[in-house]
């Protein structure tokens, strides 16, 4: 069964012009004969539609993620190199794909210096991720700013780069080669110390530790605390029943017991403690 014609794959020209100051040209993906029988004569795009239209394509660089379009051997019989990159659309590719790109790129320039044959690249309609990949080539292999080389692009294609992560990316790539960060490597967070750096301590930081209470503060501590203690007891022997072990003796101190305790705590331990 033939593949049907993409979504809004009418709503693009077939094909742009060469980018001005490169060697790319982009267009939408090329569909086979079959596919194309049912679409309008202008808005048609098929291997041999495109090779009549661009005669100096020299490579393919097919972006869509997926092979069903067209028979690559169309091309290489034509004498083209074909070069498969599946990226899958609307988000960012990732920098490896963009080094591949790159890569396939600088290879195609160094063995055709002199030839002028075009770099074709194409996604499903030659826009987003083409766009996108040839203006980072721009931006970082020619040294163009990125309102530059996006305005490039969209002149030369007759359509604008349409998605916002898109661009932002390409914005991006000129804060990174200001602040010296290369583009094909990925961010790295610095690892965060727990401890601060010296300068950026405050007195606060780096003030004396606190010293221990004077003997009157310590007694009045002592005496809410003996009160704290011996109100909670009492207020949970009104709201639920002692201990099963306390059930029946009689003779359990409550305030004894707490004091003993308080004394073995904070009294004796805070005093040899402060010894």
């Amino acid at each position: 069964m033939a593949p049907s014609i993409p979504d809004r794959w009418l709503n693009y020209l077939p094909v742009g012009k060469r980018v001005e100051g490169t060697r790319f040209i982009a267009f939408k993906v090329p569909l086979r004969e079959t596919v194309n029988v049912n679409v309008e004569e202008k808005k048609r795009l098929d291997v041999n539609i495109l090779l009549k239209t661009v005669p100096k394509l020299g490579m393919i660089i097919d972006l869509t993620n997926t092979s069903r379009y067209y028979n690559p051997d169309s091309f290489v019989s034509q004498g083209l190199e074909y070069n498969k990159l599946m990226i899958p659309g609307h988000h960012t590719p990732q920098k490896n794909l963009v080094n591949k790109f790159k890569d396939m790129v600088l290879s195609y320039l160094k063995k055709n210096p002199d030839n002028d044959k075009l770099i074709g690249v194409h996604c499903t309609h030659g826009v987003n991720r083409t766009g996108y990949l040839i203006c980072n080539f721009m931006i970082s292999e020619l040294d163009m700013k990125p309102e530059e080389a996006i305005d490039k692009f969209n002149t030369s294609r007759g359509h604008q780069i349409e998605r916002k992560n898109y661009l932002d990316s390409l914005l991006d790539l000129n804060k990174l080669k200001q602040s010296g960060v290369r583009a094909d490597k990925p961010l790295v967070k610095e690892p965060i110390s727990w401890r601060a750096p010296a300068e950026r301590l405050s007195w606060r930081t780096l003030a004396e530790p606190a010293l221990p209470p004077s003997p009157q503060v310590f007694d009045k501590r002592d005496r809410f605390e003996r009160f704290r203690q011996e109100s909670n007891a009492q207020r949970q022997h009104t709201t639920r029943p002692p201990p099963q072990r306390f059930e029946n003796n009689n003779t359990f101190n409550r305030s004894g017991g707490n004091n003993r305790n308080y004394s073995s705590r904070y009294v004796n331990g805070s005093r040899s403690q402060g010894d």
